[in-house]
């Protein structure tokens, strides 16, 4: 169950640092869904609102990411328990320490194949994230942010937690 916790985590913050977060100045930031997306919204406004301030884009995204995700989790060690919750709480962590330590150019070499191609970009993001997220609901936990709230829903609809994460993430980007 660590393992995989370990895992999902490391791929979050693998994929994100490769296709979300911008190659260099001039390339364009691609927002995510859930409390990643949320986040990166919260960066983007302190950065329009100081414009002559010079911030670190990740150590601002991990902070803002991990804040966003404590309620989250209080919410989580109350409504499903201690052991999920646990889990949860390592994963997130581990995503937070990626955000902040990983930087976009340890993966030069994956990502000059798609800098410029947007689509490229959001598939490949798109693609770790769910891998993250099915690798964190197989080991037993969740991936943090709105999979907590998505798998709260399910558990208490017996249903799939998918549609509902898919449906929370379409409300944040749009």
């Amino acid at each position: 169950m660590l393992f995989l916790c370990i895992l999902a985590g490391s791929i979050f913050g693998v994929g994100y640092s490769c296709f979300v977060m911008p190659v260099s100045d001039e390339s364009i930031t691609i927002v995510t869904g859930g409390v990643s997306g949320i986040s990166q919204c919260f960066v983007q406004i302190v950065q329009i609102a100081n414009p002559s301030l010079d911030i670190d884009y990740q150590l601002f995204q991990s902070i803002f990411y991990l804040c966003l995700n404590i309620p989250l989790l209080i919410f989580s060690f109350i409504k499903l328990g201690w052991k999920f919750s646990l889990y949860t709480t390592i994963n997130v962590l581990l995503v937070t320490t990626f955000l902040n330590v990983l930087p976009p150019s340890l993966f030069d070499e994956i990502t000059k194949y798609v800098a410029d191609n947007l689509l490229a970009r959001a598939m490949l993001a798109g693609v770790c994230a769910g891998t993250s997220i099915a690798t964190a609901f197989k080991g037993g936990h969740s991936a943090g942010g709105v999979d907590i709230i998505g798998y709260f829903l399910s558990v208490k609809k017996s249903t799939n937690a998918g549609k509902y994460i898919g449906f929370i993430n379409i409300i944040i980007i749009t």
